[in-house]
């Protein structure tokens, strides 16, 4: 049971705080965004991620809801991070590695897509927090719609981020 003071937090800016798993003991082990858990909690997070990597391969990457909101954002910009590096060249799979091993895993890659898309996303969309750290290993700081965006607007961002090509 939490604090009531953080169950307040939590309900009031809607996150899922890390759990720890009954189970977990001495053997257990802290998986991001999902807290300490064990052996078999890992197994069935490593399988609902497969699961979702191979929905967002299966959805063409040009369909799109006709608005975001941060959890469509999130998803589409998972989606498009696996597209990506599904189609990379083995030439091209080292040189990300070479630059940064952490970008063939599609949640950090996603991480790098969203940061350069919000930059190109109005303000009156969406608040933003940022972080000071090292750019190439963690996030710079978080974000939130508080309104739709429209599909057209994330569209202008990609190509103002030079992530598609400009029509």
């Amino acid at each position: 049971m939490l604090p009531k003071s953080l169950d307040c937090i939590a309900a009031r800016v809607r996150v899922r705080l890390p759990r720890i798993c009954e189970k977990a003991g001495e053997n257990g082990r802290i998986v991001p965004s999902i807290g300490y858990v064990c052996g078999g909690c890992v197994a069935v997070a490593q399988q609902q991620r497969r699961d979702l990597h191979e929905e967002l391969r299966a959805e063409p990457l040009g369909e799109m809801p006709p608005n975001f909101d941060t959890a469509t954002f999130d998803r589409y910009a998972l989606k498009f991070s696996i597209h990506f590096l599904d189609a990379l060249s083995p030439e091209n799979r080292d040189r990300v590695i070479g630059s940064n091993p952490m970008f063939v895993i599609p949640e950090a890659f996603s991480l790098l897509i969203k940061e350069q898309i919000l930059q190109h996303v109005p303000d009156h969309y969406m608040t933003t927090v940022q972080f000071e750290g090292h750019d190439r290993l963690f996030s710079s700081g978080e974000f939130r719609f508080f309104k739709p965006v429209p599909a057209k607007v994330i569209l202008r961002a990609l190509r103002k981020s030079k992530l598609i090509e400009a029509e």
